[in-house]
C-alpha cells in the first residue's frame, strides 16, 4: 500500500511538472505572436499612410485633368467659332514670330537633303 501511495505521488508530481513546463512554453509563446502581431500593426500603418498618399495624387491628378478639359473646351470653342480673317491674322503672326526658328529647321532640311 505504502508503495502504491508513493507511486501515486511520483504520477502526481510528474502531471504536475509537466502542467507547469507547458504553462511556461505556452506563457512564453504569446508574447513573441504579440511582438508579431505589433509589427504587422505599424507595417499595416505605414501601408495606409502610402495609399492615402497615391489617393490624394490621384484626386490631385483628376482634378488637373478636369481643368485641363475645361480649358481645351473654352480654347476649342474659340478656335471652332474663329472667322477666315482670324485664323489668317492669327497664322500670319504665328510665322512673323516664328520666322528665324523655322528657317533654320528648313535649312537643316535641305543640307542634311544635299
Amino acid at each position: 500500500m505504502a508503495k502504491e501511495i508513493k507511486l501515486l505521488n511520483i504520477g502526481i508530481i510528474t502531471v504536475i511538472v509537466l502542467l507547469v513546463i507547458n504553462l511556461v512554453i505556452l506563457y512564453k509563446q504569446p508574447t513573441n505572436d504579440y511582438n508579431k502581431i505589433d509589427s504587422l500593426s505599424t507595417k499595416i500603418d505605414s501601408l495606409s499612410l502610402v495609399r492615402d498618399s497615391i489617393v490624394r495624387q490621384v484626386d490631385t491628378i483628376t482634378v488637373k485633368l478636369k481643368e485641363n478639359d475645361k480649358n481645351y473646351y473654352k480654347t476649342f470653342y474659340i478656335i471652332a467659332n474663329n472667322t477666315v480673317t482670324d485664323d489668317y491674322v492669327f497664322f500670319r503672326k504665328y510665322l512673323a514670330d516664328n520666322k528665324a526658328r523655322l528657317d533654320s529647321i528648313s535649312d537643316s532640311i535641305r543640307v542634311k537633303g544635299n
